[in-house]
C-alpha cells in the first residue's frame, strides 16, 4: 500500500505525535520514511557563503528534533531519511517529492 511516506518535522508536540503514526505505517508496510524540516530564509543572501551559513544555522535549529526522531525510529526498527531545507515551504516540499 504505502511505499514512501513524507513527514514534516519541526519538533513541535504535534509533529512528534504525527511522527509516531508515520513510523508505525512505515513499519507495517515496510515503506521508506522521509522527514523534511524547512526554514524559510527571511532575507536574500548576497553571497554563497551567507547562504551556507544560513543552512548551517537551520541544521542546528532542527538538531534536537532530528535526534529525537532518530531515537524514535530506532525504537521501532525504522530507518528515517531526514532532509533539512532552506527555502519556501510549499515549493521545497514539491521539489523534494519530485
Amino acid at each position: 500500500m504505502h511505499k514512501k511516506i513524507l513527514h514534516g518535522l519541526d519538533g513541535s508536540a504535534g509533529s512528534l505525535k504525527a511522527l509516531e503514526e508515520a513510523l508505525e505505517l512505515a513499519r507495517l508496510y515496510s515503506a521508506d520514511l522521509h522527514t523534511v524540516s524547512i526554514k524559510e530564509v527571511p532575507h536574500y543572501t548576497e553571497t554563497i557563503g551567507e547562504f551556507i551559513e544560513e543552512k548551517e544555522l537551520m541544521n542546528s535549529a532542527f538538531k534536537d528534533a532530528l535526534k529525537q526522531a532518530g531515537e524514535m525510529a530506532a525504537a521501532k526498527g525504522v530507518t528515517i531519511h531526514s532532509h533539512v531545507i532552506v527555502g519556501h515551504e510549499v515549493k521545497s516540499i514539491v521539489e523534494l517529492i519530485k
